[in-house]
């Protein structure tokens, strides 16, 4: 069973054993107690919020799962040419070690989000505006309209990265608030089940409305 599945489960039998606790004759005998029919509908709120937590949760996380899917895949885009258009840029400025370190050619791709975006930006900015070096770059057909023609893929990303960062915190914050409020529930459910043992000693049958194993 899922993390999740088990976890709605647990939800549904929590509600199931609430829902019993205000029928006769357990209410009349948990009310003795100290468990009131209004106590254990404030119990019931608090499952109320529980649920709509978790669907604020699992949209929140739905939400930056999209924006992830689409950063993954335009990345994936932009790295495919990046890794035709370095090449040929090697090949093109094969004679100039100065330029080949100044664009980052020198060296490995690398593979961090933030650091790719830098140094594919290192290369296509010139690339596309420095008339001495595109005309090098001719050499191998690399064009400057090729290269701009990146940089609004450059660009998306950024604001992908950035909006998924935001969504991330937003379905993290949900998380934590959904958790907390489950604590809650589960500490009332687990003071209400030490006091049903001792109201319901002569009610076993009905204890065992109680179970939530």
């Amino acid at each position: 069973m899922s993390k999740t599945s088990f976890f709605e489960e647990r939800l549904m039998k929590i509600l199931v054993a609430l829902k019993n606790c205000l029928k006769d004759p357990v209410i009349a005998l948990l009310a003795i107690r100290g468990f009131s029919a209004e106590r254990i509908e404030g119990i019931i709120a608090i499952h109320t919020d529980v649920v709509l937590l978790t669907g604020v949760q699992q949209d929140a996380y739905n939400v930056q799962f999209k924006t992830t899917e689409e950063l993954t895949k335009l990345l994936e885009g932009v790295r495919y040419n990046y890794r035709k258009f370095r090449k040929l840029g090697q090949v093109a400025l094969a004679g100039e070690p100065t330029t080949l370190k100044a664009l980052q050619l020198d060296i490995r791709m690398k593979t961090g989000l933030p650091g790719f975006m830098a140094q594919v930006k290192r290369f296509y900015v010139p690339g596309a505006h420095d008339e001495n070096l595109s005309a090098a770059l001719l050499k191998t057909g690399l064009t400057r309209e090729e290269m701009e023609a990146e940089l609004p893929k450059l660009e998306q990303m950024e604001q992908l990265n950035i909006r998924q960062e935001y969504e991330k915190k937003v379905a993290q914050d949900a998380t934590r608030r959904r958790d907390e409020r489950m604590e809650e529930l589960e500490k009332a459910m687990s003071e209400l089940h030490k006091v049903a043992i001792v109201a319901l000693a002569d009610q076993p049958d009905f204890l065992g409305l109680l179970d939530l194993n």
